[in-house]
Parts: C-alpha cells; sequence; structure tokens
C-alpha cells in the first residue's frame, strides 16, 4: 500500500517536470 503512495508521488513529480519543461520550452518559442 504505501509503494502505491510512493509511485504516485513519483508519478506527479514527473509530471510537475515535464509541465514545467514544456512552459520552458513554450517561452523560449516565444522569445
Amino acid at each position: 500500500m504505501e509503494k502505491k503512495i510512493e509511485e504516485d508521488h513519483h508519478h506527479q513529480k514527473q509530471k510537475q517536470k515535464e509541465l514545467l519543461n514544456s512552459t520552458k520550452n513554450t517561452e523560449t518559442k516565444i522569445q
């Protein structure tokens, strides 16, 4: 059960990272 929570947490971190990267990419394209 705890392992599942850890995996979900890791997944959320990955999603945030991807979101941040896509945001950076968008800003770079605009400039």
